[in-house]
């Protein structure tokens, strides 16, 4: 489904409305509403602030990402005190999403718990880094990783961080049972609302690729495609 600019804002406004937040928005594109709003905000006079960019077409992760770093976001982070921020890719549009504290965040959270589901076979080279950039993430509450039958050290290692790391369940498969089969064995013990199957062969997988997969699914976009560029 594809999102417009004004139905991804009353999409936001609707989903924040119904937690009883107070909501402001900021276009990107304007620095003047973002200068007048920057005093409403840092006294206290909304919960959420929404920013909204659009892209020009530029829709695809790196995108996002390059966006990140770019100075407007600067000076968002400069002159808008946060404890928390969500940023999204949808249609062309980069959001970021500013809660007032973490108390905002959590009740956010409390309606999308997110469990990460994935198989993996001979992964020994990556599965670690994958699990620690998993388990960093606040947008995610649990970590269920299956063993399908590896040959190498991908099990010893899994173990050793199951003791270690509180979000993570370990299936330790003791035949090949296919990327399939490993899914539906993880899927079994997942509790979370939302399921998000990752690859554990991701060598330049970080919280930012994260991040800009799982908010859109967290705030209620739940169609959007959650492979987004992974691999």
């Amino acid at each position: 489904m594809k999102f417009s600019k004004i139905e991804i804002i009353e999409s936001l406004n609707k989903y924040f409305s119904e937690l009883e937040f107070v909501t402001g928005l900021i276009d990107l594109d304007s620095r003047i509403e973002m200068i007048k709003l920057k005093e409403t905000w840092n006294n206290g006079g909304d919960d959420v602030l929404i920013f909204i960019k659009d892209l020009k077409g530029g829709t695809n992760l790196d995108t996002g990402i390059y966006y990140l770093t770019i100075g407007f976001l600067d000076t968002v982070k400069e002159n808008f005190k946060t404890e928390k921020s969500l940023d999204f890719l949808i249609n062309g549009y980069f959001i970021r999403v500013l809660f007032k504290d973490a108390i905002q965040f959590q009740k956010i959270k409390n309606k999308g718990t997110v469990s990460v589901i994935f198989p993996a076979y001979n992964e020994e080279k990556t599965i670690s880094s994958v699990i620690h950039t998993l388990h960093k993430s606040d947008l995610i509450d649990e970590i269920i990783c299956v063993n399908d039958g590896s040959l190498d050290d991908t099990s010893k290692i899994v173990t050793n961080l199951e003791s270690e790391l509180v979000k993570l369940k370990f299936v330790n498969l003791s035949e090949n049972v296919g990327k399939g089969g490993a899914v539906a064995n993880g899927a079994k013990l997942s509790s979370g609302k939302i399921i998000l199957m990752v690859d554990a062969d991701l060598s330049n997988f970080n919280e930012t690729h994260l991040e800009l997969i799982v908010s859109p699914l967290i705030l209620n976009f739940l169609d959007i495609n959650a492979s987004l560029g992974l691999r």
